[in-house]
């Protein structure tokens, strides 16, 4: 006699993410800041309020950690478009950027798989191939992975201005040296975590004060 077999779909993650699009490639001038654009879905069972959950970014150590905070309330299976402009470069050449992201909502915090990014810095004499270099990188990424540009872009510097742009390498992270940074959701807790000292304090005062 055949029975019927229950299937449960397994209940989502409090918090949890999905990237769905970012902008990989970039060209700067000299000096400009690296431009973030970052659409994710909520892939969670909680939906991201506005005052309790925020995206991480640590370009470090191209630039300092940051929390970006969502306009609207998130609910789960909806996304969210977050655009910063990140840190600058100033050295002319072709990067490759490791950036980690991740979420946080109250005490609970999510790792993503870090973002790959690319950037062109050119240096101000060629401020003007700017516009037509960022055309072709955009035709580029269409037809091959972000990964696989890098060639053309050498390649394309050469025939149109004559120069080959150095690639920048990689800084390493140092974990030891770097300073933990204070969430400003955080600050709340000091004053709370104070007031036992604060009142025993007080009462070892009134007590000499008798």
């Amino acid at each position: 006699m055949p029975q019927a077999i229950a299937v449960f779909a397994s209940r989502p993650p409090p918090l949890a993410a999905r990237l769905v699009n970012y902008h990989t490639w970039a060209v700067l001038v000299s000096g400009e800041h690296f431009p973030l654009r970052i659409e994710v879905q909520n892939t969670g069972a909680n939906p991201w309020a506005v005052e309790t959950t925020q995206l991480l970014l640590d370009p470090t150590p191209w630039g300092t950690p940051r929390w970006l905070f969502f306009h609207t309330p998130i609910a789960p299976q909806e996304r969210a478009v977050l655009e910063e402009a990140l840190f600058p470069l100033h050295e002319s050449g072709l990067y490759h950027l490791t950036i980690p992201w991740g979420l946080r909502q109250g005490a609970e915090t999510w790792e993503g798989e870090p973002l790959q990014m690319w950037a062109i810095v050119l240096p101000p004499h060629l401020k003007e191939t700017r516009a037509t270099l960022a055309a072709e990188v955009e035709r580029w990424q269409k037809e091959k992975p972000a990964e696989e540009v890098a060639p053309l872009v050498e390649q394309w510097l050469q025939e149109h201005t004559r120069i080959s742009l150095p690639t920048v390498p990689p800084r390493h992270r140092v974990k030891e040296e770097r300073a933990v940074a204070i969430h400003p959701q955080d600050a709340l807790y000091i004053p709370l975590l104070m007031l036992p000292i604060m009142l025993l304090l007080g009462h070892w005062l009134n007590r000499r004060a008798a």
